[in-house]
């Protein structure tokens, strides 16, 4: 049986690596009026688009996730790893070998999701 010990247990380098990626989240967010206007547009005008939202919960029926809140969930990721890193940070001591690469993670996570909501908040102001 393979044991494993705590100090050999570290993701901080796994967050980081991934860290660039989540700027990507910034094109949902400035295109969400766009997608917006395009499933209203549908809605109304595509009787089989229009019928397969109904099928799918428009508006959301209990236990049916609409198709808005399926729309928000890329960008509310990057807030998920930022609080994951908070919680992981709290619970790793800081002698544990991961310790620095969680901190340094978690600040570089904090900026993208900086960006992603100064992005958002910019789409907003031109609207």
């Amino acid at each position: 049986m393979l044991e494993i010990k705590e100090q050999d247990v570290v993701i901080g380098d796994l967050l980081l690596s991934m860290t660039p990626f989540l700027k990507i989240y910034t094109v949902c967010v400035n295109n969400q009026d766009v997608g917006q206007d395009l499933i209203a547009n549908l809605y109304e005008n595509n009787p089989k688009f229009h019928a397969a939202l109904e099928t799918c919960g428009v508006p959301p029926r209990q236990g049916i996730i609409g198709i808005n809140d399926l729309r928000a969930r890329p960008y509310q990721r990057v807030i998920r790893y930022k609080l994951l890193c908070e919680r992981l940070l709290g619970a790793t001591p800081e002698t544990h070998s991961d310790h620095a690469a969680i901190t340094k993670a978690l600040s570089q996570i904090s900026i993208m999701a900086d960006h992603v909501n100064e992005s958002k908040r910019e789409v907003c102001e031109r609207v």
